[in-house]
Order: C-alpha cells, then sequence, then structure tokens
C-alpha cells in the first residue's frame, strides 16, 4: 500500500511537472512568434520618434504587458531620457521629460551602468526598485540594455502588474527584441544624420 500511494505521488509530480513545462513551451513559442513580428514591423519604420513610440505600443498591445519604456542615454551619458511609452501614464511621463540618471538605484539606472538586463521579481521587496508615481500597479519589472557595437545607448523597461511575471526564458528571448530595437535606433538615427547633410549640401 505504502509503495502505491508513493507511486501515485510520483506520477502525481510527474504530470504537474510536464503540464507545467508544456505550458512554459507554449508561452515561450507565443512570446517568440509575437518577437519576431514586431519586429518585422519596426524594421521599415525611419523616423526615430514613430519607432519608438510604434514600438512600445507593440510590445505592450502584443504581449500585454502593464507598461512599457524606451531610454535614450544622451551623449554626456548622465541621463537616461523616455523617448517612447506605453500605458495609460505614458503621456504625462513624456509631457514631464521623465528620466533617469546613469547609475541612479533602481532596474533601469542600474542597467545603464551594467549593460546587463535585470528583473525585479516583487517590487515590494526588492532592493534595487524605486516606487514611481506614474505606475503604482507596477509588481514585476525586466529592463533590457539597449546595445550598439557593446555601447549601452539605452534601456527597454517593461513592466507587470504581475509578481514574478518574468524569468531567465524571458531574458534570453526578450533580449532579442532589444537587440533588434537597438539596431532599427541607429537605422533611424543614421537616416537621420544623412538627411541633415543633405539638407546642409542643398544650402550650398
Amino acid at each position: 500500500n505504502q509503495m502505491s500511494e508513493e507511486l501515485r505521488t510520483s506520477f502525481g509530480m510527474l504530470e504537474e511537472n510536464v503540464e507545467s513545462r508544456t505550458r512554459d513551451m507554449a508561452r515561450l513559442a507565443n512570446e517568440l512568434r509575437t518577437i519576431a513580428e514586431v519586429n518585422s514591423e519596426i524594421a521599415v519604420i525611419r523616423d526615430q520618434n514613430t519607432l519608438l513610440n510604434v514600438s512600445a505600443n507593440l510590445i505592450r498591445e502584443r504581449l500585454g504587458f502593464y507598461h512599457v519604456g524606451i531610454f535614450l542615454i544622451d551623449e554626456r551619458s548622465e541621463y537616461a531620457a523616455l523617448r517612447g511609452a506605453s500605458s495609460n501614464a505614458a503621456e504625462k511621463m513624456l509631457a514631464s521629460n521623465f528620466r533617469i540618471k546613469v547609475g541612479e538605484a533602481g532596474a533601469i539606472g542600474t542597467v545603464t551602468i551594467t549593460g546587463q538586463a535585470y528583473i525585479a521579481q516583487d517590487a515590494d521587496i526588492d532592493a534595487l526598485q524605486t516606487s514611481n508615481q506614474y505606475l503604482p500597479e507596477t509588481r514585476s519589472e525586466i529592463s533590457l540594455p539597449l546595445r550598439s557595437y557593446n555601447v549601452t545607448i539605452g534601456v527597454l523597461d517593461i513592466q507587470s502588474k504581475v509578481q514574478k511575471a518574468f524569468d531567465g526564458q524571458d531574458i534570453q528571448s526578450l533580449q532579442v527584441l532589444a537587440d533588434q530595437l537597438a539596431a532599427a535606433i541607429e537605422n533611424a538615427q543614421l537616416v537621420q544624420r544623412l538627411e541633415q547633410a543633405l539638407s546642409e549640401l542643398s544650402k550650398n
């Protein structure tokens, strides 16, 4: 009887593990598919402001997050300024010129210094998480570096109303999205510089 009970318990745990693994695989497959779709849509945008806001909206809507913000580090490497956002508070944050000092305590400030993704699993207790008056419902957050030739040029910040919404697998998949976004930003900046150069030449 004891052996039978142990076997039933073992099979029950195995079934739970299989179901959990299946759910994780389905979530990852959906996430990767959505990321590929977002990448294909942002790859053709050449205006930087349009690119940043469209990207934030697509990421939030397609992946179902509470808030998405895209920060770019200024030329002096002093601040990471919010340049694109999507949430109920997005317009207010952009209008207030919301920015984070490079290296400041918190997920975004930490990523600007380390160049490594950071996850705050529980915003209520995470030591590096600082409260944001615009986003009171945040319960977990992932911040990913926007990198250009191993230099961090900004941060993709994604926030959720659910605790422990992100894990190590999300770092791998969402970093792919962040890298593609960084490349699109570089392309938009290059197009802008070329247009400025051509405008200057036409004046001479």
